[in-house]
């Protein structure tokens, strides 16, 4: 970095007035949202949410990369709208999850519990967003039986028509 004349330091060079500013951007947004890793490959990482909309999934081009087998390559997103915290998923092939139920779409409040394929997490807002007491999430049931995610089903329809095509054969 080239400092201005006269200049005793970086802080100069860039101009005073664009460092205040960035501290008092810094200090009105302040990043203490998170995701935190509960399982492997992501046990004990924090994962900051530092901009208004981050993607998750295995590509390299995420903002959020899990590389686990389980996890699509752009598996969900997560957007701030307004002061709350969404969790969107974007068509992958093993789900995501909000405290057990498979979402389409979800508001995320403080300790909830996400999957993404059988990765978990916890949004930790600090306590800042506690779940109301009357929450209901929209479980997108269809998609399952008996808890077991679509992952599982296909597997199994997979099974039975190779099962079929053998009996044919003999």
């Amino acid at each position: 970095m080239v400092a201005s004349p006269g200049s005793t330091d970086d802080t100069e060079a860039i101009g005073q007035d664009a460092v205040d500013r960035i501290k008092q951007a810094a200090a009105k947004n302040p990043v203490n949202i998170a995701l935190l890793g509960v399982t492997d490959p992501i046990v004990d990482r924090s994962f900051k949410l530092n901009k208004d909309l981050l993607t998750v999934g295995r590509s390299p081009f995420n903002d959020i990369i899990i590389k686990a087998s389980s996890v699509s390559a752009h598996h969900a997103e997560i957007e701030k709208i307004d002061d709350q915290w969404l969790v969107r998923d974007l068509g992958s092939s093993n789900g995501s999850f909000v405290n057990d139920c498979l979402i389409d779409e979800c508001v995320l409040y403080s300790d909830d519990s996400l999957f993404f394929g059988e990765v978990e997490l916890i949004f930790d807002s600090g306590g800042a967003n506690p779940a109301p007491p009357d929450r209901v999430i929209d479980s997108l049931d269809s998609a399952v039986a008996g808890g077991v995610p679509k992952l599982w089903l296909g597997l199994a329809a997979t099974v039975i028509v190779i099962a079929a095509a053998i009996l044919l054969l003999l």
